[in-house]
């Protein structure tokens, strides 16, 4: 499911809310505000960028400094240092020994996090 129709559904869930919360009892009424925060919560993340550590951003600006480095190719690098070790210039090393790879442990949600953020943007942590 693309990101455009989970917002629709999410805005639908929060229409029905209202439908049900017309002229309904007080616990029902309080019930609908509970789902509608939640709504809220999930509608907030689903359109936020991932922040992400300054390292990532050093790595990714270099590579976009040379337009040849689409999406494409940026993430086929990413593949290429994650799961086959291949590390070449001192800002990947930097990224995968003091980020993805810390204390030799690999992280898959961090992996996942960097696919994100060169899909669809990020923020940079302060």
């Amino acid at each position: 499911m693309n990101k455009e129709k989970v917002n629709k559904l999410i805005d639908s869930i929060d229409s029905g809310l209202n439908d049900i919360e017309e002229d309904q009892q007080p616990v029902m009424q309080a019930l609908t505000e509970y789902v509608r925060a939640d709504v809220r919560d999930l509608k907030e993340e689903l359109n936020s960028k991932p922040v992400m550590p300054k390292v990532f951003d050093e790595w990714l600006t270099g590579l976009k400094k040379d337009k040849a480095w689409t999406d494409y190719f940026i993430l086929k690098r990413l593949n290429l240092i994650f799961f086959e070790n291949l590390v070449g210039s001192s800002n990947e090393h930097k990224m995968y020994y003091d980020w993805l790879c810390k204390n030799d442990k690999k992280d898959i949600k961090k992996y996942q996090k960097c696919v994100n953020a060169v899909l669809n943007g990020y923020e940079v942590d302060k």
